[in-house]
């Protein structure tokens, strides 16, 4: 649980985490929303490690990786399991949402923060943005929007 579909739910104003059994996704959604202006379109991936073989294939799919970690957890197994599918896929966009920063307190938050940079150094990730966000809250939301319209503008000019 660390927070995707809760985030995904806020940004496209839905409530898919009522029908989730015991808050775990259990299948690959797909949704697409206007993000300033511009269509972005969400795959929502099951976090569990039972469902690997699921991220595999909508990492397949993907432009942008949004690596979700959970301010109050920290870096997860499955959390590392999914850079590694990124990296095997090629993917090469991202950023990192760090979520529930409403449940931790701020060293907590400081140190997933940290732990995230260090996972992701001398990856596609090195260097890319950390949103620290809240779907309770939505604090950092805009942010999180603003940065991943960004990145697909980017992809759309070199594509052009």
């Amino acid at each position: 649980d660390h927070g995707k579909t809760s985030l995904l739910d806020v940004i496209r104003e839905t409530n898919v985490t009522a029908s989730e059994v015991g808050g775990i996704t259990q299948h690959i959604g797909a949704y697409q929303v206007e993000v300033n202006g511009q269509p972005i379109t969400f795959i929502d991936t099951p976090g569990h490690e039972a469902f690997t073989a699921m991220r595999a294939r909508g990492a397949q799919a993907t432009d942008i990786a949004v690596l979700v970690v959970a301010a109050d957890e920290g870096v997860m197994p499955q959390t590392v399991e999914h850079l590694d599918i990124c990296k095997l896929l090629d993917v090469s966009n991202g950023l990192v949402a760090l979520t529930k920063i409403d449940r931790a307190d701020e060293e907590t938050a400081m140190l997933a923060e940290e732990e995230v940079r260090e996972l992701t150094a001398g990856t596609f990730l090195d260097g890319a943005p950390v949103i620290p966000c809240s779907a309770i809250s939505g604090d950092g939301l805009d942010e999180l929007k603003s940065a991943i319209a960004e990145i697909a503008k980017s992809i759309t000019a070199r594509s052009d």
